[in-house]
């Protein structure tokens, strides 16, 4: 097996084990987290990094405006917006009926947007808050490659 093909394994089997959840008031958010499809780059600027997907344990959808995403990468800070938006990353939806929502079963690419967060293979951690100011328990850690 490969160094990416390991790394790549490991870090299905970690986030495999691990899912998220918000502890919103009243509703509840879960969330699992994976390596996006491609390889990071020190010299491109616009690398998919990870995917969310709303897993419907939770059984409601959440609105997009609500969703605050915080890469970090060797302890620098990037902001994540929606697509359009300014932020060191964007959050694209994939899939979905409706634009404003994140909707149960749709994922959501995490990429970079004008800058190196990762290059090649790197640990990323990440902070999801959602609405009245929730937090994520669950997966913060993601091996990127």
């Amino acid at each position: 097996m490969t160094k990416h093909g390991a790394a790549f394994a490991l870090t299905v089997l970690l986030v495999s084990s691990l899912s998220g959840c918000f502890g919103g008031t009243p509703d509840d958010y879960h969330y699992s987290a994976e390596d996006a499809e491609g390889y990071t780059s020190d010299y491109t600027l616009d690398d998919p990094l990870f995917n969310l997907t709303l897993d419907d344990r939770g059984e409601v959808n959440m609105k997009i405006s609500e969703l605050v995403l915080v890469v970090k990468q060797d302890g620098v800070s990037h902001p994540c917006e929606a697509e359009g938006g300014g932020g060191n990353c964007t959050v694209t939806q994939h899939g979905g009926d409706n634009d404003a929502l994140w909707e149960m079963g749709e994922t959501l690419t995490v990429t970079e947007n004008g800058v190196n967060i990762c290059g090649g293979t790197c640990i990323l951690t990440f902070t999801l808050e959602g609405p009245d100011g929730s937090r994520t328990t669950g997966p913060t850690v993601l091996t990127v490659n």
